[in-house]
């Protein structure tokens, strides 16, 4: 029998590239975070290319501050394979603001979230199958840690399901947000058009706390996590790219 469920290359991904990277400013002074060279270039690149190998067809950029240049990297598209639109926030809004205001570009029930400036090896099609499973509102790519330093840590009861978050942890073992979601268009849509808002600091608590909803689903993936935020994970992955490209050409094998 066909599965009634959509293919990887139906869904639709939104990848947040707006932020002011404040934090990385000293050492990437000219251009967005998102595009900071990483192994000779662009690392929204690697991003881009995690969603093809994998099958993802169709992609939002969610664009703010070096709106201009971000476009011109990703060019509609062109050379991923990729069908690439952009929504462009005037002042920052955040990242749920971000996703309300790309939310009006499309028609989507379901979709994936990344980060522009982040890089989780993770499956795709496991983390939506388990979302749907679940029948959750949202679903969070997650991962175990030593050290969680500025990430924080989610608590998960033994189903899966986020208890809680703790913003500041001590050495682990625990689990951290990868930045990467599956979330139903529902979770956004009372948000009013323009709001500043957070997912991670708004959305997300407010939905484990509310009695009686589906709640938030975790993915736990042991593959290779790196956030570029700060200078000092930043200068690690530029001076050694190569766990970046094993993880996607074990993505392109998936």
């Amino acid at each position: 029998m066909m599965s009634s469920e959509p293919s990887p290359a139906s869904v639709r991904a939104c990848v947040l590239a707006g932020g002011l990277g404040l934090r990385l400013r000293s050492v990437v002074p000219d251009r967005p975070k998102s595009l900071a060279p990483v192994g000779g270039q662009p690392f929204l690149g690697y991003v881009l290319r995690q969603l093809a190998e994998q099958g993802i067809g169709h992609v939002t950029i969610c664009t703010g501050y070096g709106s201009e240049e971000v476009r011109r990297f990703a060019d509609q598209g062109n050379g991923w394979g990729l069908e690439i639109d952009f929504s462009e926030e005037r002042d920052p809004l955040g990242t749920a603001g971000a996703l309300r205001l790309a939310m009006d570009r499309f028609t989507d029930d379901q979709f994936l979230v990344l980060n522009g400036d982040s890089f989780f090896d993770v499956q795709f099609d496991r983390l939506m199958e388990t979302h749907r499973s679940m029948k959750a509102e949202g679903t969070i790519a997650v991962r175990w840690t030593h050290d969680p330093g500025r990430f924080g840590s989610i608590e998960v009861d033994d189903d899966g399901r986020v208890t809680s978050f703790r913003e500041k942890v001590e050495a682990g073992p625990a689990l951290i947000n990868g930045g990467i979601y599956v979330l139903e268009r529902s979770v956004l849509a009372d948000l009013p058009l323009g709001e500043v808002a957070s997912l991670e600091r708004d959305v997300f608590p407010a939905l484990t706390a509310r009695a009686g909803g589906r709640g938030l689903a975790t993915v736990a993936f042991d593959g290779w996590f790196t956030d570029i935020g700060v200078p000092a994970d930043y200068a690690s992955v530029d001076s050694d790219p190569e766990p970046i490209l094993a993880a996607l050409s074990r993505g392109a094998r998936c």
